[in-house]
C-alpha cells in the first residue's frame, strides 16, 4: 500500500497503522467482490446487465493555516460503482430493434452530431421539480 493511500485513510479517521489499512483494504475488496458478483449474476434483462461505471477522481483538501504537520494535499482514486437500468425502461424496450447493426448506425450518426453544453443541462420542468423537492427537504419536521 502506498504512503499516500495511507495517510488518507489515517486522515478518515479509517487506519492508525499500515497494517491497519492493509487489513481494512483487504475487507473492504472482500466486500466489493461479494457484491459485484451477487448483481452481476441478476437476471435484469436478457439483453443487457448491469454496466460497470469506473470515474477518476482529484480531491484536494485545502489548509488555509500552513503549519508543521497540516499542508494542502491532494488525493488522486478510482470510484467505481455499478448501474443496473430501470425495469420500467427495459420493458419499454422493443429487443428486435437493438442489434449490432443498429448500434454501428447509431455510432455513425453520432459522429456528425452537434453537440452542446446546453445537451447537458436541465430544463425549466427539472429545474422546478428539484426546487420544489429542495424546498420540502428544507422544511421543519
Amino acid at each position: 500500500m502506498s504512503e499516500r493511500v495511507n495517510e488518507y485513510l489515517h486522515h478518515l479517521g479509517l487506519t492508525s497503522s499500515r497494517q491497519t489499512a492493509i487489513d481494512s483494504l483487504r475487507t473492504l475488496s472482500a466486500y466489493a467482490e461479494s457484491n459485484l458478483r451477487k448483481v452481476m449474476a441478476l437476471e435484469v434483462s436478457p439483453a443487457f446487465g448491469p454496466f460497470i461505471c469506473i470515474d477518476n477522481l482529484d480531491m484536494e483538501e485545502r489548509v488555509h493555516l500552513v503549519s508543521v504537520g497540516h499542508r494542502t494535499m491532494m488525493f488522486h482514486g478510482t470510484w467505481g460503482y455499478i448501474h443496473t437500468p430501470p425495469k420500467a425502461l427495459l420493458e419499454s424496450l422493443d429487443l428486435s430493434e437493438i442489434t449490432l447493426q443498429s448500434y454501428n448506425q447509431a455510432l455513425q450518426t453520432v459522429r456528425t452530431m452537434n453537440i452542446t453544453p446546453r445537451d447537458f443541462l436541465p430544463d425549466r420542468a427539472t429545474k422546478t421539480t428539484t426546487s420544489k423537492y429542495g424546498r420540502a427537504s428544507l422544511q421543519p419536521s
